[in-house]
């Protein structure tokens, strides 16, 4: 509780650090929820604990009851509402952490050698083909690549392909005639994994109405995992990519390679 909070007499560095460490972490948060709905929540709670605190120090005791028992399981509750931004920001402080693919600690450690460079610049070669013959054929697609081979979409629903990456491959599932063109292909641990895959939807209200349902799915999956979505739209005949929770309209082939480059 902010009433609660005692402040030292004698400041040191040590509590400006402590102020500085609180304001980047609120930030950061604001950062995450400034553009979703969720952050008329968050402004609702905070009304609510001013009115709390007024209550309080206005000496209201059947009002400081009531806020007092609400906000004793508030934490809960709004982890329960929130859970969406508090899995996209758990997400958020991993990738940035020493320990994650791109960090000095892994890449320090890292076994990578010759043959995964090599593997790695060939199928990206052959997603960059794929994605000339959707466009050159107005085909629409959806590709998303986890960075994390061990991802948590839900592949009940599709079907299992666990085939190499090929240009070849990717041009058959999206044919407008195949069964497996509707949904998505997931690409992990180097192979095509599965198609028809069924994505979350984002509920993100600051994207364009004028979007459909492939693209709000698309910024739903890099929110749900740390993926990087590749769209291409059949009625526009333009790609698109999605990762962190942000869509990326109207990119050419050179900047879904160098994406793929950082990414990797």
């Amino acid at each position: 509780m902010l009433s609660q909070i005692s402040f030292p007499t004698n400041f040191s560095w040590i509590n400006g650090l402590d102020i500085v460490i609180t304001i980047l972490i609120v930030l950061f948060i604001f950062r995450r929820v400034r553009s979703n709905l969720a952050f008329n929540i968050f402004l609702g709670v905070i009304f609510f604990y001013a009115i709390y605190l007024v209550a309080r120090f206005a000496h209201m005791p059947l009002l400081t009851f009531i806020f007092d028992k609400i906000i004793s399981v508030g934490l809960l509750g709004l982890i329960i509402v929130f859970q969406p931004e508090v899995r996209k920001f758990l997400l958020s402080l991993g990738r940035i952490s020493p320990f994650a693919n791109s960090g000095f600690i892994s890449r320090f450690f890292s076994t990578k050698n010759i043959s995964e460079t090599v593997g790695k610049d060939y199928w990206m070669e052959q997603i960059g083909k794929a994605l000339k013959y959707f466009l050159e054929h107005r085909l629409g697609a959806i590709i998303v690549i986890p960075r994390n081979p061990d991802h948590e979409f839900d592949l009940k629903e599709s079907v299992l392909i666990e085939g190499n990456i090929t240009c070849r491959l990717l041009e058959s599932i999206f044919e407008k005639n195949s069964p497996l063109h509707d949904g998505a292909v997931i690409i992990a641990n180097g192979v095509v994994q599965a198609a028809r895959v069924i994505l979350p939807l984002s509920d993100d209200d600051s994207l364009p109405r004028r979007i459909g349902l492939r693209h709000r799915a698309a910024v739903g999956a890099s929110v749900f995992s740390d993926a990087l979505v590749i769209i291409v739209s059949e009625e526009k005949n333009i790609m698109s990519m999605a990762i962190d929770g942000r869509l990326i309209s109207n990119v050419d082939m050179h900047q879904v390679k160098k994406e793929l480059v950082d990414f990797l």
